[in-house]
């Protein structure tokens, strides 16, 4: 449930039919064999849609994962041993344990 928008440089989540309560994840196509990169990621808004015709609804939480992982691992970082990544609630994730920075 991610788009790319902007010709591929933002990706956004689906907001509709309660799709803004469903996680959503994606995966770059760069390789990293050796030595040291850099990347970055910039939130460039934070959408708190409503349902139509519900008067209360829950506020979906916004969460960030942002890390490294194997081209075999799953989508969503820090959910195995193949993966690395800090959140946005300053915690770093790695062989499934989270830490704080």
């Amino acid at each position: 449930n991610v788009v790319p928008t902007a010709g591929g440089m933002v990706l956004m989540s689906l907001s509709d039919s309660g799709m803004q309560y469903l996680v959503a994840a994606a995966r770059a196509n760069c390789g990293v064999t050796a030595g040291r990169y850099m990347f970055e990621a910039r939130i460039l808004e934070v959408l708190s849609p409503a349902e139509p015709g519900r008067r209360s609804t829950a506020t979906p939480r916004q969460h960030l994962r942002i890390g490294f992982s194997t081209s075999s691992s799953a989508l969503y970082l820090g959910d195995t041993d193949e993966s690395v990544c800090f959140d946005s609630e300053g915690l770093f994730m790695a062989e499934r344990k989270r830490s704080p920075c």
